[in-house]
């Protein structure tokens, strides 16, 4: 039970918007241009994976299956041996955590409550684009390198974002292997299954 308390914390902590960074940015090849262009209007799909996260005082581990549908997000976390599952929701404005038996809700813009309870700070509203290899068009990108069309670094709102692989799924490629860090905190994502089409 204490390491479900632990990780939906962490996951909580996602739903916090990071700080925007000064602008500097390479030119992006041309082939990107498109790439970026299609992948913006990828807004429903799921990605099923495993998550693992760093601090100085934590690390947490556990399955992910993400559900993007436009600005509604589900997570769903399930913990080695059994452990109960977290769901974790939000339409953008209120997030819901339900965990066994509890329900509870936190309002997006209560960034000092929810930093309090966590003491972390990753940034969910960039989480979207950033998994499928897009910076997040509402803050500055201070750095971006390319390898052909695909993202291969982004570093935004102070977080450095690693594209360390990606493969084909149906017409599209994504990412499969990301690591995320600003500082002590880290967050590593494999990404096994992503799901464009079809989707329940």
């Amino acid at each position: 039970m204490q390491w479900c308390k632990l990780t939906s914390l962490v996951v909580l902590a996602m739903f916090l918007a990071g700080c925007a960074g000064q602008v500097k940015q390479d030119k992006p090849p041309q082939t990107w241009q498109e790439r970026s262009s299609r992948l913006s209007y990828l807004v429903r799909w799921k990605m099923q994976g495993k998550m693992a996260f760093r601090s100085i005082d934590r690390a947490e581990s556990a399955s992910i299956s993400w559900l993007q549908d436009k600005e509604h997000t589900e997570l769903r976390l399930s913990g080695p041996l059994g452990f109960s599952t977290t769901t974790i929701s939000s339409d953008g404005e209120v997030i819901e955590v339900k965990q066994a038996k509890e329900t509870r809700y936190y309002a997006m813009s209560d960034t000092v409550r929810i930093y309090r309870d966590t003491g972390i700070n990753l940034p969910l509203k960039a989480l979207p684009y950033w998994l499928k290899g897009l910076p997040n068009p509402d803050a500055a990108i201070e750095r971006q390198e390319f390898l052909g069309d695909q993202l291969k670094q982004l570093v935004q709102s102070g977080w450095t974002i690693d594209y360390e692989q990606y493969k084909p799924f149906k017409s599209y490629s994504l990412p499969t292997k990301v690591n995320i860090k600003r500082a002590d905190t880290q967050l590593r994502l494999i990404m096994r299954q992503w799901m464009t089409q079809n989707i329940k």
